[in-house]
């Protein structure tokens, strides 16, 4: 088997923890302590201070790759170690992330992929396995510390532009454009690696497909 790269996870936090995500959160810590990996201490700050707070706790450390786990999904247990085994098995990839879907209607695949113009459209169709993309969510995201290392801090910053479709631009989104236009890394994610966003229920693709049923137009 090939060796897998050396981990440092982190929860970046903006609120308290959802009590539906802490089982996941304990499962990939234990994962994460198993391997000998790191992990980061739990602290409160807003999204992208939290992010860039990991990135460099990562360039300091002997850790070959971050592993981000938002507090607000319900991730599998040995989640981290499934991105880590997808990072030893295509070792050219700079960033791989799970399949997450937006909490709001019609809670379509946070996945884009970039026109001739540059303009983003949401990945509607997949299969399973990995998918190259030119942005999506950092909700359970792998990136290798030489992304980082090829691009000036701040790597997560509210940019508030916009693309396709009129929603302004996160600090996930702005970060894979980055990764995209200043780097020849590529961006994949695995479409069989989903951790359902918490509202009032989770979301899956089941709710995407179900919006789409119900809206034909």
């Amino acid at each position: 088997m090939t060796d897998l790269p050396r981990i440092l996870l982190a929860v970046p936090c903006e609120r308290t923890v959802l009590v539906e995500a802490v089982n996941g959160i304990v499962a990939n810590a234990i994962s994460t302590a198993a391997h000998g990996w790191e992990m980061m201490g739990f602290g409160y700050d807003r999204t992208d201070v939290a992010r860039n707070r990991a990135a460099h706790a990562l360039l300091a450390s002997d850790c070959d790759a971050l592993v981000m786990l938002d507090s607000d999904h319900v991730h599998k247990p040995r989640l981290v170690e499934y991105l880590a085994m997808a990072a030893a098995a295509h070792p050219e990839v700079g960033v791989i992330a799970g399949l997450n879907f937006r909490r709001m209607p019609p809670h379509e695949p946070m996945a884009y992929k970039a026109d001739a113009d540059g303009r983003y459209g949401t990945l509607c169709d997949w299969p399973e396995g990995l998918v190259e993309v030119d942005a999506c969510s950092t909700a359970s995201m792998l990136i290798r510390r030489e992304v980082f290392a090829a691009l000036e801090p701040p790597w997560f910053a509210y940019t508030y532009e916009t693309y396709d479709n009129g929603i302004a631009t996160s600090e996930d989104i702005a970060f894979c454009r980055r990764v995209t236009r200043e780097t020849g890394y590529p961006i994949y994610v695995h479409t069989q690696l989903t951790s359902p966003h918490i509202t009032t229920r989770t979301i899956t693709a089941a709710d995407f497909a179900r919006w789409m049923e119900e809206h034909p137009e």
